[in-house]
């Protein structure tokens, strides 16, 4: 599906830099990906976007419209991956833009339209190894159940990876 963006799209911008060594390393990424998300609930693109995927459903249809902005961004966001050593994390906006996005930035960008249409989600992130954690996902609460969904993999909502390693973050109050 083409979404038509608004005529004023922010430029493109992120947050990359240093972040802390050790175990602090995790909850600050995952915070600094909280805080793209809360900031994206005010901009037009996320907002316009989600509601124009979702325009076509029956209205309450929540895990419909889950469905669709799980699919969108699924199937029309291009997984990249970061460069070695560095890791960036695009704006929802960015990230709609440009089409790409490793799993972070496709995680904040289907967590900003969820929460755009008042559905709950949780961050997780997960590890092949005890205390390594490579790759995140997200929950999100559909009729009082939390439903997996792992935008950078080919299976449909409630498939999650079985990782050794896992942490799961809710939104924190900004």
């Amino acid at each position: 599906m083409r979404i038509a963006l608004p005529q004023n799209m922010p430029t493109l911008s992120g947050v990359m830099g240093q972040l802390p060594g050790g175990k602090a390393t995790i909850p600050a990424t995952m915070m600094r990906m909280w805080q793209q998300i809360h900031d994206a609930l005010s901009q037009m693109a996320v907002y316009s976007a989600a509601r124009q995927l979702t325009q076509h459903l029956p209205q309450k249809a929540v895990d419909q419209e889950a469905n669709a902005l799980f699919q969108f961004v699924q199937k029309n966001i291009r997984y990249v991956r970061d460069p070695h050593l560095i890791e960036a994390l695009q704006t929802p906006a960015a990230t709609l833009q440009l089409k790409s996005g490793d799993c972070d930035d496709k995680t904040i960008l289907l967590a900003s339209l969820l929460l755009s249409i008042g559905i709950p989600v949780k961050l997780i992130v997960g590890g092949f190894e005890k205390g390594r954690y490579t790759h995140v996902w997200l929950r999100a609460k559909i009729k009082n159940h939390w439903v997996a969904m792992d935008p950078t993999e080919p299976f449909g909502m409630g498939w999650e990876p079985h990782m050794m390693s896992r942490m799961i973050m809710d939104q924190p109050n900004f």
